[in-house]
């Protein structure tokens, strides 16, 4: 096989020795080459995934192929059905779970985007979405406008990752695919969405996030007076708003860099 440009002979080496060639190896490149900032770079993983393999049972190269497969099929759902957001964080789910599986880690799927985002791509996240209301159900599923609570509280990147999970739920559990928009190609105008759910993990990260400067006194206080503590508290379902300024393709961009670190970490650390 005729030697890629900018390859060092060493490293092409090893790529034919793995049998990363052909068909295989043009897919992987045209995916990945989208999400790092240059060639070396990715070769430079690539070279860790193919060099571990034997060491590694081969787990890496599954690794890098379910990133590849699930994100692809999350990035082309618009040829499936125009309501895509919910049905893309089905895929980037599976992607989720599925690198946790393989690595038989003990961690949480909650703090994926915590542990592997880094600092710029973590304050993207946060910094262009926010949840800014919270009202209780009634029992016809409409929500109670004249007893919702405004929430001025920060993002979380644990909280984000559990209204990614909600949603996922909610498109496999309810078959409901359309309802919660996620994504907003319009970054300096607020695309306002909600998600409806009684998941008790959502109200205590808003409730975590709520009291992360309070001691104990000032804490037990806010649970006997304040009314959207009483509210994260109470049982019932609760509809939950917010504003996303979150560009998908920026978004995806995120995500594929945050697998690759999960990726690296896990060869590194075994």
């Amino acid at each position: 096989m005729m030697q890629s440009a900018n390859v060092p002979n060493d490293i092409e080496q090893l790529f034919e020795t793995a049998g990363f060639s052909d068909y295989y190896r043009n897919d992987t490149v045209e995916f990945y080459s989208v999400y790092f900032d240059d060639t070396s770079k990715m070769n430079s993983f690539f070279s860790d995934v193919f060099g571990n393999e034997e060491k590694l049972n081969y787990t890496p190269r599954r690794m890098m192929n379910r990133v590849r497969y699930l994100v692809s099929l999350a990035n082309n759902i618009e040829s499936i059905s125009s309501e895509s957001d919910a049905l893309r964080i089905v895929f980037l789910q599976a992607c989720i779970e599925g690198l946790h599986k393989l690595s038989k880690s003990n961690v949480k799927h909650n703090q994926f985007f915590l542990n592997y985002c880094n600092e710029e791509d973590s304050q993207y996240i946060i910094k262009h979405f926010d949840i800014f209301d919270i009202a209780p159900c009634l029992e016809d599923g409409r929500f109670d406008g004249d007893a919702s609570e405004n929430c001025d509280n920060n993002m979380s990147l644990i909280l984000f990752a559990e209204i990614l999970k909600e949603t996922r739920n909610i498109v496999l559990h309810e078959g409901d695919f359309w309802s919660v928009q996620l994504f907003n190609s319009e970054e300096d105008c607020g695309l306002l969405s909600s998600i409806q759910t009684d998941k008790k993990y959502i109200k205590d990260e808003i409730l975590k996030i709520h009291f992360q400067y309070c001691d104990e006194e000032t804490r037990k206080y806010f649970e006997k007076t304040d009314t959207l503590v009483k509210l994260l508290n109470s049982n019932g379902e609760l509809m939950y708003s917010f504003d996303t300024r979150l560009d998908y393709q920026k978004f995806a961009a995120i995500f594929v860099r945050a697998c690759v670190n999960f990726i690296t970490k896990y060869i590194h650390d075994n």
